[in-house]
């Protein structure tokens, strides 16, 4: 018994010494030190991600509200901002209830893409990160110089410096692709105080790169529109400012956007309406190669070995056979199986429809009749400007591609060829055909030659004429002529000399000299199926006979 009083008596003076131990921990707590809330931060430049360094004192649970409607309760948050000014608040807090606030002010710059409408307005675009010149050209960011035209408002703008060399220029990688699929078109304001080119390049997309020129007219500030026919999407934009010429200057650029392509005769790059119909015409006046409107030739191909572009394909458009050049440079179209003589011919026609306007050469070739390289090959160029968004109706006489070099006897056409001026495009095309468009038609006249006006008979000296009385003639085809001869025939009831084949003929009066001394002019009626040159020489023996040194030619 006594032991156990003993025990107990230990046993309450332990838990005694407790209690009062106890009693001592809890006056500490009541001057627990002060919680303190705190923090710094790292920004990662151009990225908008901060992370958060937490440096308060005395705390274990932390609210975080960063200023942009989110909130955290980690120690130490990573979090990524737009661009903006935040302000950013921490409150630190113990078990005990103790609490603390601490903020902070954050100014949050990321450097934006380069996005279309660019312009250069925004100071917040990365216009050094994602731009570049190359070819000696210098880009910069300046005030408009010149508040007028197209551009009458204080604004930031693009100016481009030129040293004068070729195909020099800037370009841009854009944040966000210009996609094609149904708006083509791209303005630009330009201001230059010279006329000038300046071509626009589309380049790293999901198809071929494609390019358009626009020209200006040097009065300054001037909207320009490039029209594409394209319906890729890209990422870089090109710009040269005289393309490959070499005019040095200084020139600005604002407002690059992207509009709603016009339709004009089409839908997008489609045309809605077909091809103009060609007129009826007999068979023997048309060397057709394509058209639904008559009876076509054998072509070999309408996109020779050589050409270069996206290629041809068949279409139709509004019911009628049409050929589509897609992306094109150059094409060769070819009728190699067999020679195509056009001599009796004297047009080429053909209708082109376009989304957007550019140059386009048809190039006429007549291979000589000893293939293609031989030597005796001939071409002749026509340049047409095709509008936007309509057909274009090509006419081209043989007498001017004649004149831009093609052979005077066509008679082995073997290529046309159809090339887009310094960009690439996009064309329909139709009724290709050669055609004979003199009077009457075919290789005959219907109508005689004019009639003469009546003349005192000592006011002429005629040859050959059911208007007047002829002198005697030797001979209408002298020895030395070249050709297929001469034939008497009638025209609508006149006497006519047809030459056939011909090259040269002398018409000679030998046995009676004539004087032409009271004579001022020499006449004569010439009709042909085919344009060409044709030269008449009149000569004069002196009176001692050919060849006696005296003989004269005009």
């Amino acid at each position: 018994m006594k032991l156990l009083l003993k025990r107990a008596r230990i046993l309450s003076i332990l838990i005694l010494a407790v209690s009062f131990l106890g009693c001592e921990d809890d006056d500490d707590a009541n001057g627990l030190p002060e919680v303190l809330a705190g923090f710094t931060q790292t920004i990662i430049e151009n990225t908008g991600v901060v992370t958060f360094i937490n440096i308060s004192e005395n705390a274990d649970a932390f609210e975080w509200d960063f200023g942009d409607g989110t909130t955290s309760t980690e120690i130490d948050p990573i979090k990524t901002f737009e661009s903006g000014t935040f302000t950013v608040t921490l409150t630190a807090s113990n078990a005990a209830g103790a609490s603390s606030t601490f903020e902070d002010e954050l100014v949050i710059v990321i450097p934006n893409p380069i996005t279309l409408p660019i312009t250069f307005d925004d100071a917040n675009v990365d216009y050094d990160g994602n731009s570049g010149t190359f070819g000696g050209a210098a880009f910069e960011i300046v005030a408009n110089p010149d508040e007028s035209g197209t551009n009458a408002v204080a604004s930031e703008v693009g100016q481009i410096t030129n040293i004068g060399a070729a195909f020099e220029g800037f370009f841009f990688n854009l944040g966000t692709p210009l996609d094609l699929t149904d708006d083509k078109t791209v303005t630009i304001n330009f201001w230059s105080e010279v006329a000038i080119d300046v071509l626009m390049k589309l380049e790293q997309g999901t198809g071929a790169d494609t390019e358009i020129s626009a020209s200006h007219g040097g009065t300054g500030w001037e909207q320009l529109s490039f029209d594409f026919t394209s319906s890729d999407s890209f990422s870089r934009l090109t710009f040269f400012v005289d393309g490959p010429g070499t005019t040095a200057g200084t020139f600005f650029i604002d407002d690059i956007e992207q509009e709603e392509t016009a339709g004009g005769g089409g839908s997008g790059d489609t045309p809605t309406e077909a091809a103009p119909t060609p007129p009826a015409r007999d068979a023997a006046d048309v060397i057709s190669l394509f058209s639904n409107a008559y009876t076509d030739i054998t072509v070999d191909t309408f996109y020779a070995g050589f050409s270069a572009g996206g290629g041809v394909t068949d279409v139709q458009v509004a019911g009628d056979d049409t050929k589509l050049y897609t992306d094109l440079d150059f094409a060769g179209i070819e009728t190699l199986t067999e020679s195509v003589d056009l001599s009796s011919m004297t047009n080429l026609h053909i209708d082109v429809w376009t989304t957007t306007s550019f140059d386009l050469v048809t190039g006429v070739v007549d291979f000589g009749g000893d293939g293609f390289g031989s030597g005796n090959d001939t071409r002749g160029d026509a340049t047409t400007t095709l509008a936007a968004g309509s057909w274009t109706s090509i006419d081209v006489t043989i007498a001017d591609l004649q004149t831009a070099s093609l052979t005077a006897t066509p008679t082995d056409f073997s290529q046309l060829i159809l090339d887009v001026v310094d960009v690439t495009g996009t064309i329909y095309v139709d009724n290709i055909y050669f055609y004979n468009d003199a009077p009457g038609g075919g290789d005959t006249p219907t109508e005689a030659a004019p009639t003469p006006p009546a003349r005192d008979a000592a006011d002429v000296i005629s040859l050959f004429s059911d208007a007047y009385t002829d002198i005697t003639v030797d001979t209408f085809y002298a020895g030395f002529s070249a050709g297929g001869g001469v034939a008497d025939v009638q025209v609508a009831g006149d006497d006519t000399k047809q030459y056939t084949d011909l090259d040269f003929a002398g018409i000679e009066t030998l046995t009676a000299s004539v004087d032409l001394s009271s004579m001022t002019n020499f006449h004569i009626d010439v009709w042909t199926a085919t344009s060409f040159d044709f030269v008449t020489g009149v000569v004069d023996f002196g009176g001692d006979g050919f060849g006696s040194g005296n003989d004269t030619r005009g």
